[in-house]
């Protein structure tokens, strides 16, 4: 290749890097005025609800969500991230006695309504299917998540951890495991969101 080629592929491939980095840096810049005004506001908001194209994304820590003649009010939050995505948003919603939990898969479909269960937490860490009362449950799917907390949660949960997510036609298992071996068993069902309403 003769110099005057070269020296144009080279300026052109510099020019090309330098648009790059300049777009990075504006991303950067706009997403860190974007944090500094939210903690500004005093907002919990988790970072899920700000993900583009995000379906499960309507509910938030603070609100209520009802189902039949049940109230479920979202304390906190634990977030379910697999390359950058949510694969499930877990909500604490205290209940005397006994924490339930919803769940907000990506599918945006359903949600899940669950406690936790001391047979299935006795079991360890689950292979690909698991007998409960209703049946058995086949797991859908499972692998490693980063894990991050909003909300009245423990921030002992974040992290890196690992997840097993179990279903049969109605059923949902999910088992869920922090950076520091706390885990979750948790069981219950999937309803269909369209029955699910938001209050406040």
């Amino acid at each position: 290749m003769d110099p005057v080629t070269l020296s144009v592929v080279f300026a052109v491939s510099c020019s090309s890097a330098f648009a790059t980095w300049i777009g990075v840096r504006r991303r950067a810049k706009a997403q860190h005025r974007e944090r500094d005004a939210s903690s500004r506001a005093g907002t919990t908001e988790p970072t899920a609800a700000r993900i583009p194209g995000d379906a499960s994304s309507w509910a938030r820590v603070g609100e209520v969500l009802t189902y039949l003649n049940e109230a479920y009010w979202l304390s906190g939050e634990l977030l379910l991230l697999r390359e950058g995505a949510p694969v499930v948003r877990m909500f604490l919603a205290p209940e005397r006695g006994q924490d339930r939990w919803i769940g907000i898969p990506r599918d945006g479909r359903t949600v899940w309504v669950l406690r936790e269960d001391r047979a299935l937490g006795a079991i360890g860490w689950p292979g690909v299917e698991i007998s409960t009362r209703d049946g058995s449950l086949r797991r859908s799917e499972h692998g490693s998540v980063a894990l991050a907390v909003s909300g009245e949660l423990s921030p002992g949960w974040e992290g890196v951890g690992r997840f097993a997510i179990f279903q049969s036609i109605e059923n949902i298992a999910l088992f869920v495991e922090g950076p520091a071996r706390e885990r979750l068993a948790l069981l219950g069902r999937a309803i269909p969101k369209s029955l699910v309403e938001k209050v406040g």
